[in-house]
């Protein structure tokens, strides 16, 4: 008998409890339940964005193939093809690389204003470190085509650069300090850029050389003429 009531007082204990608190362990459920598939339809709708950015950075890489020849209505559909892809799918990948594919095409182009836009795009997003480098590293080489020197320097310092981009940036930190008419500072920049180079960079090395080289003939012919004088 004992036994019997405890079991009644058992399940009246339940029965209070499922009335204090079934509401919540439902709507708990539910919100799980929710939850889960709402998870679902989030990672199947930005799979499908990265297909859709994919199809089109596809497409707008085949028609940028040969962007040194391409015409004018080629190069306005190129453009429309990246401007979709930064305005729709700003968060990805793809919309960064368009911009850098089209920023290449203009400087083939000749069109150092175009480039700068896509460029600074990249460089305004919240893309990777590495992308945000090359940006700055292109822009910079833009300004300086541009013959916008403080500017590059500007962009150049914005940016920590190691690793593979640290004699790159060096390098064209001599050539906008030079461009400057600081020939010291831009030796000393040429400089790092040689001691900064990875062993697969070897290729620049002859090349900051005779930028080394250049300054250092300019400093003796300087000297000789001085002391003509």
């Amino acid at each position: 008998m004992a036994e019997h009531l405890t079991e009644e007082e058992q399940l009246e204990t339940l029965k209070r409890w499922w009335a204090d608190n079934g509401r919540s362990v439902v709507a708990g459920i539910a919100l799980a339940v929710l939850g889960y598939f709402g998870w679902q339809f989030w990672q199947s709708e930005q799979q499908e964005r990265r297909e859709a950015a994919s199809i089109l950075y596809q497409q707008l890489s085949e028609s940028l193939a040969d962007a040194q020849n391409l015409s004018a209505d080629q190069l306005t559909a190129a453009q429309s093809i990246a401007e979709e892809l930064k305005e729709d799918y700003s968060g990805l990948l793809y919309a960064a690389d368009a911009a850098l594919l089209m920023a290449g095409a203009a400087v083939q182009q000749g069109d150092l204003e175009l480039a700068e836009q896509h460029l600074r795009w990249i460089v305004e997003q919240n893309t990777s470190e590495e992308m945000s480098l090359l940006a700055r590293l292109r822009l910079a080489q833009v300004l300086y085509g541009q013959e916008d020197y403080e500017q590059g320097m500007s962009v150049l310092a914005q940016a920590q650069e190691t690793g593979a981009y640290a004699a790159a940036y060096a390098e064209l930190r001599g050539d906008l300090l030079l461009a400057q008419n600081q020939p010291a500072q831009a030796q000393a920049a040429y400089q790092s850029a040689l001691e900064q180079l990875l062993p697969e960079q070897n290729a620049r090395r002859d090349i900051i050389q005779m930028k080394l080289d250049d300054i250092q003939v300019q400093n003796v012919a300087q000297a000789d003429e001085a002391q003509a004088q």
